[in-house]
């Protein structure tokens, strides 16, 4: 079972595999894992709301593994580099950059550096985070950072 979870990720468009369990006492941690989710879901099937209660877990559980941090190259963490000519771009729209995580309340599209003084990720916020499930984010260099208008 394990070996045919691993597999599920791989494909295009990648299947994660969710695996729900009714006992505390059954381990199916490993297909999770391979899978390409990070843990079982307990699923206590006498309450009543157990559905909604598990969907909610499994959307919990997509927004922690995608993908909404990204390490700048290293001319991006160079020091004295400009941030102004860095852009965060997803399927060829770039995002627009905020100046930090206070900053992204409404930013449906926003992202910024884990330190300015001396950045090594670009990290997006979580309401622009969900919209990058599919398709490609690149880093670009070199174009005038597209920054958030209030």
């Amino acid at each position: 079972m394990t070996r045919l979870a691993a597999r599920a990720p791989l494909l295009d468009p990648a299947i994660p595999i969710y695996v729900f369990v009714t006992s505390t006492g059954l381990d199916f941690s490993a297909v999770a894992k391979a899978g390409g989710t990070d843990h079982t879901i307990l699923a206590d099937l006498a309450r009543t709301g157990v559905l909604s209660e598990a969907l909610q877990a499994v959307r919990e559980q997509e927004l922690a593994s995608l993908p909404c941090d990204y390490p700048l190259p290293d001319a991006a963490r160079a020091q004295g580099a400009n941030l102004e000519r860095v852009n965060l771009v997803h399927d060829g729209v770039p995002l627009r950059r905020v100046d930090g995580s206070r900053d992204c309340d409404g930013a449906k599209d926003g992202w910024y550096v884990d330190d300015p003084s001396a950045p090594q990720r670009a990290l997006v916020c979580p309401s622009a985070c969900a919209g990058l499930q599919r398709g490609e984010t690149t880093i670009q260099l070199g174009c005038p950072a597209v920054r958030r208008r209030d």
